[in-house]
């Protein structure tokens, strides 16, 4: 996450980019409850109002 967040800093310089770690299944109520503005999470992300748009996708391992 930190090389993520250094290159969009660097692209980006004015906005303020700042990380949050949340526990698994807070991401529902943090983006609507304005906690957050967006979230890099592994599917599935139960979507009802929010956009949900994969970045990449990765083997599964069992």
């Amino acid at each position: 996450m930190t090389a993520a967040v250094r290159e969009l800093r660097d692209r980006h310089p004015g906005p303020e980019v700042r990380t949050r770690h949340l526990e698994f299944g807070q991401e529902r109520a943090a983006l609507p409850g304005h906690r957050i503005d967006a979230i890099l999470a592994p599917e599935p992300i139960p979507a009802g109002r929010l956009r949900v748009r994969a970045l990449y996708d990765e083997p599964r391992y069992s």
